[in-house]
């Protein structure tokens, strides 16, 4: 009961998320379920591309894929935490990373860096797509055909 009273409030927090998203995806070899979501969006002059997995208990962890204008790619794993319509992860390095759930597929993303320098966007939220075990957003793939 007490499982089924934290997936219900969990669903709540992630602003109506169909409850059969909770059976989405297992989370790698821990035996457990999370509801994942891949965030897309852009800061200055990157774009990212986000994987997230939040469990019944509130944890969430993901993986950033930060794509500079130059092409490169910087990965950030981090860990955290959802309540109510609110988020909280770290980085290792002292990035942190809030923000709200907005109705709809958006989502607001205020990044610190470890330096202290903030950023706030808006994220798209796309709900109960593939992840990595990791929780690592799939390879993109080209939408078009070379001759």
């Amino acid at each position: 009961m007490k499982r089924l009273w934290a997936c219900l409030c969990l669903c709540c927090c992630l602003c109506a998320a169909p409850l059969w998203s909770f059976a989405a995806a297992p989370a790698g070899n821990t035996g457990t379920y999370e509801v994942t979501e891949l965030w897309t969006g852009d800061v200055l002059t990157a774009s990212f591309r986000m994987g997230m997995c939040f469990a019944a208990d509130g944890k969430l962890r993901g993986v950033v894929l930060l794509r500079s204008s130059n092409g490169q790619v910087d990965v950030y794993h981090v860990y955290g935490s959802v309540q109510n319509n609110t988020f909280s992860a770290t980085h290792g390095s002292g990035h942190k990373i809030t923000g709200r759930f907005l109705p709809g597929d958006d989502v607001e993303v205020k990044i610190r860096l470890g330096n202290g320098m903030r950023f706030t966007t808006v994220a798209r939220r796309f709900r109960d797509v593939p992840l990595m075990d990791d929780c690592a957003p799939l390879p993109e793939t080209s939408t078009h055909q070379q001759d």
